[in-house]
């Protein structure tokens, strides 16, 4: 049986309150029995872009290996390598 792990940039949801595309949704109700979702962001935080940072630090943790193909030198891209150093 396939397992995923889920690292999600957004907030917790609370309360049913979903603000995922239509098209994540459908992807995540399809795989849920065999998903773990985590998010670093507590419920309530407002979704903002630098919550995507502290999202890559995690995916460096759980990663046995990142492989970068291309990104700029500005891209939170550059987070994730610096993490799994």
């Amino acid at each position: 049986m396939r397992r995923t792990i889920a690292v999600l940039g957004e907030p917790a949801r609370l309360n049913g309150k979903d603000e995922r595309p239509e098209w994540m949704r459908r992807g995540f109700d399809a795989a849920h029995e065999n998903t773990l979702s985590l998010t670093p962001n507590p419920p309530g935080r407002r979704h903002a872009a630098y919550l995507y940072a502290k999202r890559n630090l995690y995916i460096a943790a759980l990663a046995d290996a990142v492989v970068i193909v291309e990104a700029k030198s500005t891209s939170g891209t550059r987070y994730t390598a610096d993490a799994a150093l």
